[in-house]
C-alpha cells in the first residue's frame, strides 16, 4: 500500500513538472510577440496585446488573432467596431475618421478590452 501511494505521488510531482514546463515555454513564447507597428495589435493569450493606443483620423488599426479561440472586436456602445468571429491568424481593420475615444472588447470573452484614442 505504502508503495503504491509512493509511486502514485511520484507520477502526480511529474505531471506538475511537465505542466509547469509547459505553461512557462507557453508564457516565454507570447511574451516575444513584438508590436512594431502601433497601429496593429496581436490578440494572443485571450488579451489585445495594446490595450490602449493613441492614433489620429484617418489612421487605421488592424487586430491579427494569433489565438487559437475565435474572438470579436465590438464597440463597448455603438457600432464602430463591429467584427465577424476571428479565427486564428485572421484580421479585421478599421480606419477611425472622427476623433474621440472608441472602446472595444472581444464579445466572447468580456474581459478582453482596449481603447483607441483617435486625435
Amino acid at each position: 500500500m505504502k508503495k503504491s501511494l509512493l509511486v502514485l505521488v511520484v507520477i502526480v510531482l511529474i505531471l506538475i513538472g511537465i505542466s509547469s514546463y509547459i505553461f512557462t515555454q507557453n508564457k516565454q513564447e507570447s511574451s516575444k510577440v513584438i508590436n512594431l507597428d502601433s497601429n496593429k495589435i496581436i490578440i494572443n493569450n485571450f488579451a489585445f496585446s495594446e490595450q490602449v493606443i493613441n492614433i489620429k483620423v484617418n489612421d487605421k488599426v488592424t487586430w491579427t488573432n494569433k489565438d487559437i479561440a475565435q474572438h470579436t472586436i465590438t464597440s463597448d456602445s455603438g457600432s464602430e467596431l463591429n467584427s465577424e468571429r476571428l479565427s486564428q491568424d485572421q484580421s479585421y481593420s478599421h480606419t477611425f475618421n472622427t476623433p474621440g475615444i472608441y472602446y472595444y472588447h472581444c464579445d466572447l470573452h468580456l474581459g478582453m478590452k482596449g481603447k483607441i484614442i483617435v486625435s
